[in-house]
């Protein structure tokens, strides 16, 4: 006999869930659409779950405390305009950390709910490396739960961080793939024709901007070192100034390093993927690598440090994980995958990453933002 009662506390219950989600009002900061296709793609998905998306480049403090009812959640993504200042010095940068911090506490208050996504434990190349880490004991601290990418990142920012006592706030939610984000209709040899590349060699691929804590020098460094004239190397991507440039061509002379040292549009992405066999990432420290989720989306082996979150997305039938602190293990790393005939190591990261795609990464983000 059915139970009455109880099929009316269920479905009070799932219509409290349904207006919860329905009513659900979410705002990123930063805003980082103009550079970085992570937010977008997960917000598109997060609309089609009726979740409303807002994007601030920083946390408008007064609009959210005079509209309380406006904004639910306030999803932290990156640190940088919690701590950047118009001035740039410590005294400055100071106030803005504290500034920040009064923020989040007043919201916290209030009852807006705190979501930090850990992309990078530190700001890329940072200077303030210790103001850095008291924002980010901040976030923990204030923070309602803390999204990381893999099962290594939750024990790394475990450790990091009060260990012991945030295991419950730290959820893994995986990084969504870029399958379909970007063009991809074009063949090597049309790649390679259009970019200006010998067809016949084995060709590496550098990609994204090209920044001190890339490796860059290291990378270039092990190529030379391995002296194979049937490999090329790309280096496509933006330098961080006109100083970088000029000191990372400096760095080698070879005939077989084509560079490519401008800001790529998201059309020519598919051009420099497709025209290599294999993309290396040499960071000298990293978290959480888009690049290599990128590489992985075109179905490309990879070349990567062992270091972050890699581990857990690249396995040992997609490419190759390094020491990254030792330049012989690069250089035998980029020798063993060029003498691999294996068509499959590409293909097995496609296959590995199309599991993540953004509507399972929405729906976890979801359960993310309503658990109480």
């Amino acid at each position: 006999m059915v139970n009455i009662g109880l099929l009316y506390v269920i479905y009070n219950m799932s219509q409290d869930w349904v207006k919860k989600i329905l009513n659900m009002k979410v705002l990123f900061v930063p805003d980082y659409r103009g550079s970085n296709l992570y937010q977008s793609l997960l917000a598109n998905e997060l609309r089609s779950e009726s979740v409303v998306v807002g994007f601030s480049h920083d946390i408008p403090i007064k609009h959210l405390l005079l509209n309380r009812n406006g904004t639910h959640v306030l999803h932290i993504h990156w640190i940088k305009p919690l701590l950047s200042s118009k001035v740039n010095n410590i005294f400055f940068k100071s106030f803005k950390l504290l500034q920040s911090t009064i923020k989040l506490y007043l919201l916290r208050i209030i009852g807006i709910r705190i979501i930090w996504t850990v992309h990078n434990l530190r700001e890329h190349d940072t200077k303030n490396p210790f103001m850095n880490d008291i924002i980010n004991i901040v976030l923990v601290s204030l923070s309602h739960a803390i999204i990381v990418h893999s099962k290594t990142g939750k024990t790394i920012v475990e450790n990091k961080y009060f260990k012991g006592k945030i295991e419950d706030k730290v959820v893994v939610v995986p990084h969504g793939h870029y399958i379909g984000a970007y063009k991809n209709n074009v063949t090597k040899d049309e790649s390679r024709e259009m970019l200006g590349l010998p067809k016949s060699k084995f060709i590496y691929l550098f990609f994204g901007a090209v920044r001190p804590y890339k490796g860059l020098d290291v990378l270039i460094k092990a190529f030379e070192l391995i002296k194979n004239d049937d490999i090329a190397l790309v280096i496509a991507g933006k330098p961080l100034n006109d100083s970088f440039m000029e000191k990372v061509l400096s760095l080698s002379k070879l005939n077989s390093i084509y560079y490519f040292l401008k800001y790529i549009d998201n059309d020519e992405i598919q051009y420099y993927m497709n025209a290599s066999d294999a993309v290396v990432c040499s960071y000298n420290g990293i978290f959480t690598s888009g690049s290599v989720i990128l590489a992985m989306s075109y179905g490309r082996p990879v070349i990567a440090p062992n270091l972050g979150c890699i581990r857990d997305y690249l396995h040992e039938d997609g490419g190759i994980l390094y020491e990254h602190d030792d330049i012989g293990s690069l250089c035998k790393a980029l020798l063993q995958l060029y003498q691999n005939t294996s068509d499959n190591l590409g293909q097995n990261n496609l296959r590995r990453i199309a599991i993540n795609s953004w509507k399972r990464i929405a729906l976890k983000t979801i359960e993310v933002y309503r658990n109480d």
